[in-house]
């Protein structure tokens, strides 16, 4: 089985490795030569913080504010949908199950995006060296698209239409790029944990 994986695992970086990927444009940008990746060190096929911040955490990101910038200049001239008391969907003022789950989704990623953005611009203000400029970047990005999902959310709300399924995509997309990055943390945080134990 290991070998198996062994041979899995070169497969893929030689597969990616004949993508050019700037890594030479990047080491500025992420805090030093060699940080870009794509992927750390054999023999793992995680990510490195920079290339996942940067491509994997803001590609959900980017496609939102772009959606969102589109779908805003189609309705922005049209009026609220009207719904009478026995319409399916309810009407602007109900508060179903699933508005409250996103509300409280949004709520969540934004309060995350901000946290890190507070701790990136502390170690920042400690010392300019020890942040790269992609840990300030990234959590910046994500508040934003958050708070745009938040608006959209209750935009769509208010006006008694039903929420955009693109909308609910962009959630998919973040939980599926969180679950990478707490794939490519984990690791870390074992063998941080080991040495303490010791």
């Amino acid at each position: 089985l290991d070998d198996v994986q062994d041979r899995i695992v070169r497969a893929v970086r030689g597969a990616l490795s004949a993508i050019p990927l700037g890594a030479s444009n990047m080491d500025g940008y992420c805090g030093g030569a060699g940080l870009w990746g794509p992927f750390q060190p054999p023999p793992t096929v995680d990510f490195t913080p920079c290339f996942e911040d940067t491509v994997i955490m803001m590609v959900p990101a980017a496609f939102l504010l772009f959606v969102a910038l589109v779908r805003w200049l189609q309705t922005r001239h049209m009026p609220p949908v009207l719904r009478g008391s026995g319409g399916g969907g309810g009407g602007g003022g109900e508060l179903s199950v699933l508005y409250m789950l996103k509300m409280f989704t949004v709520i969540a990623a934004a309060s995350g995006a901000l946290v890190d953005l507070g701790q990136g611009l502390h170690q920042w203000h400690e010392n300019h060296a020890s942040v790269a400029q992609y840990q300030l970047v990234t959590p910046a990005v994500l508040f934003v698209a958050a708070c745009v999902a938040g608006l959209w959310q209750v935009r769509s709300h208010v006006r008694g239409e039903r929420t955009s399924d693109l909308l609910t995509l962009y959630f998919l997309l973040d939980l599926l790029a969180s679950i990478a990055k707490v794939r490519t943390l984990t690791p870390p945080i074992r063998a941080a944990g080991s040495v303490g134990d010791e």
